[in-house]
């Protein structure tokens, strides 16, 4: 027995179809029902409610839009993908996560994995693939205004550096400090500064791990690695910040303290 019985007893296919269905499933998509029911022109939130019957799962319909930034942050973008899972909501102090397949073992241990780590317990909820597709798009709007800094960053870049590299402490040069503010890497700060704010983060670690640049956001306690970046970012990014707080360009031995404050979304920060 599976769930293709709960559709035909809800007459929304007939025994032939289902078997039909389950044929297919075996010839063309390695056992997979969903894709299966898919590809015959089941809608899919039929298939939702008939897995959610079939498993004791409650369903529930989700928008792209009301999955922000700091639902996602619970759930990594490579986890979410691997696994076909999603933040979908938070209430109560509980995680309410959307599924595609309950019957992965290795997707449910995952999911555990991550609910004891982050000390957060998690509800299940099934959700469509369309709604699941939705979600996870939004997980590129993260970075994508970051990808599109990327793409000028090669051809401006190195002299965005050398503006940067001789820029005075004080940040008083008109001319140089127009360059700067021009500069890719000044658009990857402002889309990092903002996505943590948006994010409710605490602090912003940017670690140059030898072959990448990680961006992790700390919230409530946990590091998140947030965005990932090449290793020709990393000396602009730091010099950028360095200017913001006003540190000295040239120390790179010692540590240095320094503060500043930016307008994000009409708030002071």
């Amino acid at each position: 027995m599976d769930y293709l019985d709960i559709l035909v007893e809800k007459k929304a296919m007939s025994r032939e179809i289902a078997q039909d269905a389950r044929n297919l499933a075996v010839q063309k998509f390695s056992g997979n029902l969903d894709e299966a029911l898919l590809d015959m022109g089941i809608p899919s939130v039929s298939i939702r409610d008939a897995k959610g019957a079939f498993f004791g799962i409650p369903v529930k319909s989700i928008t792209a839009k009301d999955v922000g930034q700091d639902l996602l942050q619970y759930i990594p973008e490579d986890a979410a993908r691997h696994y076909l899972f999603v933040p979908i909501g938070y209430k109560d102090d509980v995680l309410e996560v959307g599924i595609l397949n309950p019957e992965d073992t290795s997707a449910m241990n995952a999911l555990q994995f991550i609910s004891v780590k982050s000390n957060i317990p998690y509800k299940q909820f099934l959700i469509s693939k369309e709604d699941f597709e939705a979600i996870v798009e939004n997980y590129k709007n993260t970075t994508g205004e970051v990808d599109q800094a990327l793409s000028q960053m090669d051809t401006e870049l190195e002299s965005a550096n050398a503006s940067v590299a001789e820029k005075k402490q004080d940040a008083k040069s008109t001319d140089d400090g127009k360059i700067v503010e021009d500069a890719p890497i000044i658009k990857i700060v402002a889309v990092i500064l903002r996505h943590a704010i948006e994010g409710n983060a605490s602090d912003i670690h940017i670690e140059n791990n030898g072959d990448k640049v990680n961006v992790r956001f700390r919230v409530d306690g946990t590091l998140h690695t947030s965005l990932v970046l090449p290793m020709n970012t990393y000396n602009g990014i730091v010099a950028r910040i360095k200017i913001l707080a006003r540190l000295r360009l040239d120390e790179k031995r010692k540590p240095q303290d320094g503060s500043f404050s930016s307008k994000i979304d009409g708030r002071k920060i």
